[in-house]
Formats: C-alpha cells, structure tokens, sequence
C-alpha cells in the first residue's frame, strides 16, 4: 500500500471510527464523558491500542499526533500494549469487562473469532460509504491480497496497517528436474487469501 493511501486510510478511519472496530460489546469509551463523546460537545476522544514496539511506534505517535493537530473535532490516544501478544491479551480481558478501545490493532487471523463474539464492527459503514469513504483509486492502491485479508464473511472488519509483503523463493533448478510447474501470482494470491 501507497504511504500516502495508507495515512489518508489511517486518518480517515480515524475521522469517522467513533464507535468502530472493538465498541460494538459495549465499550463505554466511545459514548463516557472520559474516553468518548462528551455529552457538551467537547472533543471526542478515540482510544486506540496497538502493538506497535521501537522506531514502529514513533511512526504511529506522529501520524496520531498530526492528526489531533489537524482539527479539533476529535483527539486520538494511542497507547502500545506491549506486542501483539500483549495486545491480544489485553483485548480478550477487556472484552469480558466491557472496557474495550474504540479502535486497535489485530491480526486479519483474530477478525473471525472477534466477529463470532460479537466484539468487532464492519468497518463497510465508515470507510466504504458515505463521503469519507475511501475512494475506488484509494482502495486498487492497496494490494489485492490485503484487501482481501481485510475482509470477513463478505465485510471489511479492518484495513491493512503493518502488513509485509509475502515473497515465494524457489529453486528453479529443482523445478526443472522434477517437471514442476511454478504457479502464478494470481493463483499464489487466492490460496493465501483463504488460508
């Protein structure tokens, strides 16, 4: 993905996100007087976790940081949970205690069981409709393979942030003796999307 889609995506999503990704189990930071909407509409605060660890995290503290100095509607506060492990954790415990952020950082392989407990939202309402939607250019600018990754049973339940792109070495001498056909990208593409 482009850098400069992935902050308009990243930016965006934090525009719009106030009751997004871990709100739906009934998160009071996206709707208290602390963590969400204050009801004399004051700044919104949005609470995002991430694992984000290093010269990473200094990345992410600026984008936020530059987004909070772009308007005054909304301030995000990010905080790292230590690493994915850590992170993951902490969100299954404040799941259970209904203390979840309104938006963090997971793995495109956790979306299915946060989807079957109820914790997670579609992102299709906030970054697919409306005006702030991400546009057609917008979404051909990421790799199809995380696209596809983003998406859950025919919804978007998040959008790419720290993905590394997959490489496939071979030995093409060995494949010539043993009369393997070496697969195309497309092909290598859809396996690993259903994986």
């Amino acid at each position: 993905m482009k850098k400069n889609t992935w902050v308009k995506a990243l930016l965006g999503l934090f525009t719009v996100m106030l009751v997004t990704l871990l709100a739906a189990c009934g998160s009071n930071n996206a709707s208290s007087g602390n963590d969400g909407a204050s009801k004399s509409g004051k700044t919104t605060t949005i609470t995002f976790w991430h694992g984000m660890n290093g010269p990473y995290q200094t990345a992410i503290n600026e984008i936020i940081s530059d987004f909070n100095k772009s308007q005054s509607k909304y301030k995000v506060v990010g905080t790292a949970q230590g690493n994915y492990t850590a992170l993951q954790q902490k969100i299954m415990a404040a799941a259970k205690s209904k203390s979840l952020p309104v938006i963090a950082q997971t793995t495109y392989t956790t979306v299915p069981d946060y989807s079957k407990q109820g914790f997670i939202e579609s992102l299709d309402n906030y970054a697919l409709k409306g005006s702030d939607k991400l546009t057609d250019a917008d979404l051909k600018d990421i790799y199809p393979t995380f696209l596809t990754s983003s998406k859950y049973d025919g919804q978007y339940y998040s959008v790419p942030f720290s993905k590394s792109t997959r490489i496939l070495y071979y030995n093409s001498d060995l494949m010539k003796k043993y009369n393997i056909k070496m697969p195309t990208a497309g092909k290598i593409s859809k396996k690993m999307a259903k994986n």
